[in-house]
């Protein structure tokens, strides 16, 4: 078993190699860090995306209103659970 010197390598770890996707950005919607699963998934660089797109860059336009609706809620609350989008790969698949 793996040892961790604190909670947050242990967090970082498991942001980094879990097989789904995580990413996190800040209030101005600027991606801060993605995980290789996630930017494997969508066909980007960590270069490409990190500090430069905006998370509403990989959602399909016609689902943008919905995040606006859940971004008032989630400023609102501070609580995000089950917000679920459809993703644009860089190839517009």
């Amino acid at each position: 078993m793996k040892k961790f010197r604190n909670d947050w390598e242990y967090l970082r770890d498991f942001f980094e190699h879990a097989p789904v996707g995580f990413h996190a950005f800040g209030p101005d919607r600027i991606i801060i860090d993605m995980n290789q699963t996630e930017l494997e998934m969508l066909g980007y660089s960590r270069k490409e995306v990190i500090g430069k797109k905006c998370w509403t860059d990989f959602i399909d336009p016609l689902e943008a209103s919905l995040f606006e609706r859940h971004w008032k809620v989630i400023n609102a609350t501070g609580q995000v659970r089950n917000l679920q989008y459809t993703l644009v790969c860089r190839d517009g698949r």
